[in-house]
């Protein structure tokens, strides 16, 4: 079962309510519960029946709901002028002195636990790629700036998809500087080639896989 901390499942709208709202906003969502600022999701632990080269995809649709009133938002000036424009329906993109709601927002980071075996390792901020392993987790934390920020999580989901043959590079053309970062991984097919005068890099902890 996927875990969370200081968070609740807000029901899903009404059948009214749902007709105007796009189809991920339709259902339950996770909501901030308590005084606390931390808040923690993880997912269930994917495994592979053997380790693989994946490409690794993290899902999520979260939105911020921004403690700012009415008055305080009509005093940034008219819609589409150039100081209301610094914001959008969740908070401030950019912040000056004497926003409204201290001109903050909430965070949040993403990290996964990979491993060659069935149970994840260490987490890690996670970045769109391919990866070697047998199971993975993810997880999102989002903190707050304070109790009268909120926030919804409609969507967290972690795919990891084998690489199909029409994908898998097949040369490193002359002239370039390719390489395979540490961590990663990269699946090329039998007759893969690094042609005269280009140089592929393949870093410390880093795989590059012949299928």
């Amino acid at each position: 079962m996927p875990l969370y901390t200081e968070m609740t499942i807000e029901a899903a709208p009404n059948a009214q309510e749902r007709q105007r709202l796009p189809a991920e906003m339709r259902g339950a969502k996770l909501m901030p519960v308590g005084p606390a600022l931390s808040h923690v999701y993880t997912t269930d632990t994917l495994t592979l029946d053997v380790a693989d080269i994946v490409q690794l995809q993290v899902l999520l649709v979260a939105y911020q709901i921004h403690p700012a009133t009415i008055a305080e938002l009509a005093a940034l000036g008219p819609v589409g002028g150039a100081n209301a424009k610094r914001w959008t329906i969740e908070g401030p993109l950019v912040s000056i002195p004497g926003d409204p709601g201290g001109g903050v927002n909430c965070t949040m980071a993403l990290e996964v636990a990979t491993s060659m075996t069935a149970t994840p390792g260490a987490w890690r901020p996670y970045e769109a790629g391919r990866y070697r392993l047998r199971s993975v987790k993810a997880r999102v934390t989002i903190t707050r700036p304070s109790t009268s920020f909120q926030f919804r999580v409609a969507r967290f989901t972690l795919l990891a998809s084998r690489l199909s043959a029409p994908q898998r590079s097949r040369r490193v053309v002359a002239g370039v500087v390719d390489a395979v970062p540490s961590g990663m991984s990269r699946v090329v097919v039998r007759d893969f080639r690094v042609e005269a005068g280009a140089t592929l890099l393949i870093e410390d902890n880093a795989y590059l896989k012949i299928i």
